[in-house]
């Protein structure tokens, strides 16, 4: 279920997400869902955030994930499939500029608090 954040923009965790998934959650949180589940199973993807010409076009107003067609170099060029959850035909939202991340880097402690100096989680 899709639902905007108002004026307080919340990142919410998937576990949070899932708890939430009657009364709705947003972009930014249904974005971090997929791409936990992606990173999960060792998939190539980016976070595209976009600026919308028919809201707020100076601002990035929208994000989802995008994964490239081709795994091995990760290159977008070569085609890649779109992971938006606020859309029900999962096409691309038109946009006047994009943001691509790619999501790759090493992320310790996201489920809970960690020690200082520690690159492991105290509680699971």
């Amino acid at each position: 279920q899709y639902k905007a954040d108002g004026l307080e923009q919340n990142l919410r965790s998937p576990a949070c997400a899932f708890r939430q998934r009657v009364s709705g959650v947003d972009c930014k949180t249904y974005s971090i869902f997929a791409s936990c589940l992606l990173a999960n199973m060792g998939i190539r993807h980016y976070i595209r955030q976009i600026k919308q010409p028919s809201f707020r076009p100076d601002l990035y107003t929208h994000v989802y994930v995008i994964v490239p067609l081709n795994q091995e170099t990760g290159d977008i060029k070569d085609g890649y499939f779109i992971i938006d959850g606020t859309t029900s035909n999962n096409r691309e939202p038109i946009y006047t500029m994009a943001h691509d991340t790619e999501v790759n880097l090493p992320h310790y402690g996201l489920n809970a608090p960690t020690a200082k100096g520690k690159r492991k989680t105290i509680a699971t």
